[in-house]
């Protein structure tokens, strides 16, 4: 595969926690682009429309077409603003120990107001190039819940919405065959995708979060995310998850660095300039 020379990668950094080298101990050859927006406010779990206003500009002026880190989990609504820049039919697949589908605390339905639980359900019902959302990773109980709102009765219906629980993924700690359970048949099969992981859906023996976690493990996602990406077009993709700097010890950030250079180079050859 052919690496892209249009490949632009960078870090969101909201809180400041990421330390100031973090580009260059992912990449030291090529590192992301640190993009400082902690002095935008209102950014905090939840997003309002003067601070959407600030980080859409800072993706509008970068694209979406790379790896990008989005801060902690509680930022991840960010990826709302990921998809809303992308301009043709794709399918969001979403990594994640939670499904982010819950009604927001304040109406979301106009895209106006934001929270890093609420954002998928924004992206149903306002991104009109979503053809499919495959979520990956919730306990069966958060899909069973979320299956129940009328949002995703409608979606899953029309095709358009996928759930594969945890349970569903994991037997005796393996990945089950993907070819039977992820594979995404039509319409998706011929869509490009957008990847979104939170690294809450791992053990915290691979990811140490400021959430609750699940149990896969880094090595079974890595299997996993070559299984779905192989031979499809990769638009972007963004990774959440981690602790805030303040009361850290390094040990968990050094599990976190870890993490994240694993997923950045496993990621970075299914960008292809035979785009």
């Amino acid at each position: 595969m052919t690496p892209d020379s249009s490949l632009r990668s960078y870090i969101l950094d909201f809180s400041q926690d990421y330390p100031p080298d973090y580009g260059a101990l992912l990449d030291a050859a090529c590192p992301p682009e640190r993009v400082d927006l902690s002095a935008v406010s209102g950014t905090h779990l939840y997003c309002g429309p003067e601070a959407g206003n600030a980080i859409t500009a800072a993706i509008r002026a970068r694209g979406t077409h790379g790896i990008h880190f989005i801060d902690t989990g509680d930022y991840h609504y960010v990826t709302k603003f990921m998809t809303d820049a992308i301009r043709e039919p794709f399918c969001l697949i979403q990594i994640d120990h939670h499904t982010d589908l819950q009604p927001g605390a304040f109406d979301a339905s106009d895209g106006n107001t934001l929270s890093c639980g609420s954002w998928v359900r924004s992206v149903l019902q306002t991104n009109s190039f979503l053809r499919r959302l495959l979520l990956i990773g919730p306990p069966a109980e958060a899909v069973l819940a979320a299956q129940a709102d009328p949002i995703c009765q409608f979606g899953i219906r029309d095709g358009r919405v996928l759930f594969i629980p945890a349970e569903d993924l994991s037997i005796d700690g393996t990945v089950l065959s993907a070819s039977e359970t992820v594979n995404l048949p039509p319409p998706g099969a011929d869509l490009p995708v957008y990847l979104s992981i939170d690294k809450d859906v791992l053990c915290r023996e691979d990811a140490v979060t400021d959430w609750d976690q699940g149990d896969m493990t880094l090595s079974d996602l890595t299997s996993l995310l070559r299984r779905l990406l192989s031979g499809r077009r990769l638009l972007g993709a963004d990774l959440c998850g981690g602790l805030p700097a303040s009361g850290s010890s390094p040990e968990p950030a050094a599990v976190n660095l870890r993490c994240d250079r694993a997923l950045y180079h496993l990621l970075c050859p299914f960008f292809s300039s035979s785009r």
